[in-house]
């Protein structure tokens, strides 16, 4: 009925099974320790490995609670989610006083979850649907109708904005989409009451998925709403890991032989992080329909895709992240975690450079050796969006590991400070086929532009590229060290 439906167990077993045998030596405890810096979401991902061995690790879960307790006082909007999908599966094999602190937990964040922050608004999609979720499995599994109905409500929105469009408005995100795609096939799972509306809503973010995946990269390709340099470069995060649980080896660069394996040029804390995600997205069960899984196999070149998704308003300032860190992280923002009130204009209340919202267009074109993708608009605040992506693999079409891919995107430098995820500028483009244009403005929120540039980012393994034209000249790639700056006329 699904497309290899039957198979996803075995994957799901091997994945548990390579994380435990990463990381444990049966003759210690299983080492917690050594990630004291990380919260309880990230052991909440673990547990999904360790609770698959039955009571085996039921010692080390408890020190885990133990250690993570003072995090059980905070909300989390991963948290609830991961944990009522912990207790529907393996309630069995959780020690009885960590359930009831779970449960506990879900109880006094229920309220929290309801406030109408976490509806669907053409923003985020993957945290409304994860807490709309948290709320439906809660409310069945506490007998609370009032959760249930607040949960249904945020899947009818979900299911009209995919009515209006062909794309939610987190749209192709490597690292959002496929935590949408798990949150509503959990309701599919588990829920007695929204099954029917999940499987239908998990279809079409199935179709959306796969229309934008090739395989000869075994991963999504752009342009996509909001990821990160592992996303921009086509290495494995959520979007890959999905992947292989729809096609477990087939996919011949795969988890397995990345993020599990001891030749994957990875900083440990990353792949660590990445490890956790494979785990807690292999914990569900995927229904990806029969057709779009064939689809996707057995698809023709050249393959094109065009469709629409909606956009909220915005700004270019989105002040909290950049105080916190998270959308830009370049030193010259941020000075010992404060915002640099010095370079940009601060966020005021009554001088806000905002942007409407918009309907955008998302076209993709594929050939057996490369796929170019566009967005006419940067999604929202522009920091980790790309609106322009292209990927490829090496003439004779045989990807065999990660050095085989090739990625370019561009990213609009101002006043020389290069990132190599977050944009400084608004990003406009245009396609038809294989050709494409694109756009640039600088944000608003500079003070003072004394150099605009475009640095066009590509990966080169195994020398991929031969050569780059920049008007009449030829500048060739094998010239130039990893890294090294390319100043073009």
């Amino acid at each position: 009925m699904y497309f290899q439906y039957a198979e996803q167990k075995n994957r799901r077993n091997i994945i548990n099974e390579a994380f435990i045998e990463y990381h444990y030596n049966a003759n210690e405890e299983f080492p917690i320790d050594k990630w004291e810096r990380w919260g309880l979401k990230e052991y909440s991902f673990m547990m999904c490995a360790l609770l698959s061995k039955g009571n085996e690790f039921s010692n080390t879960i408890e020190k885990i609670f133990h250690a993570k307790a003072e995090y059980l006082k905070e909300y989390h909007t991963f948290i609830p989610f991961v944990f009522i999908n912990l207790l529907l599966k393996y309630k069995e094999n959780i020690p009885e006083s960590v359930c009831e602190e779970m449960e506990k937990y879900l109880i006094a964040n229920a309220e929290i979850s309801m406030s109408d922050a976490w509806d669907f608004i053409g923003i985020n999609d993957n945290t409304p649907a994860m807490i709309a979720a948290s709320l439906i499995l809660s409310g069945e599994y506490f007998n609370e109708n009032d959760w249930i109905e607040c949960g249904k409500k945020r899947l009818e929105q979900l299911d009209m904005m995919l009515e209006r469009r062909e794309f939610i408005s987190e749209f192709n995100s490597p690292t959002y989409t496929p935590i949408t795609i798990c949150a509503i096939a959990s309701v599919a799972q588990f829920s007695h009451c929204c099954a029917e509306m999940a499987l239908k809503i998990e279809a079409k973010l199935w179709k959306q998925f796969l229309d934008l995946a090739w395989l000869p990269v075994c991963n999504s390709t752009g342009p996509f709403s909001r990821g990160y340099k592992a996303d921009k470069f086509c290495q494995t995060y959520n979007s890959r890991i999905l992947l292989y649980m729809l096609l477990g080896e087939e996919l011949t660069v795969n988890p397995l032989n990345t993020l599990f394996s001891s030749q994957y040029n990875m900083d440990d804390h990353e792949k660590l992080f990445k490890q956790l995600s494979a785990v807690w997205i292999c914990m569900y069960d995927y229904h990806c329909p029969v057709d779009v899984g064939q689809e996707f196999i057995n698809r023709k070149y050249p393959h094109q895709v065009f469709g629409k998704a909606e956009i909220s308003s915005s700004s270019d300032t989105y002040l909290l992240d950049i105080i916190k860190g998270d959308a830009i992280g370049d030193a010259s923002v941020r000075k010992d975690n404060i915002f640099r009130t010095d370079v940009f204009d601060a966020f005021k209340t009554d001088e806000c450079f905002n942007y409407p919202c918009a309907v955008v267009d998302i076209f993709s074109y594929m050939t057996e050796r490369f796929a170019l993708g566009t967005c006419t608009l940067g999604f929202h605040s522009g920091n980790q969006t790309d609106a322009f992506a292209m990927y490829y693999v090496k003439k004779d079409n045989k990807t065999e590991s990660q050095n085989d891919i090739g990625a370019v995107y561009c990213n609009y430098c101002i006043n020389d400070d290069i990132s190599l995820v977050n944009d400084a500028g608004r990003q406009m483009a245009f396609q038809k086929d294989n050709h494409c244009m694109v756009l640039y403005s600088p944000k608003s929120l500079w003070k003072t532009i004394t150099s605009a540039k475009l640095s066009v980012i590509y990966s080169n393994y195994k020398n991929l590229i031969k050569k780059v034209v920049s008007g009449n000249k030829e500048i060739y790639i094998s010239e130039f060290q990893d890294g090294q700056k390319i100043q073009l006329p």
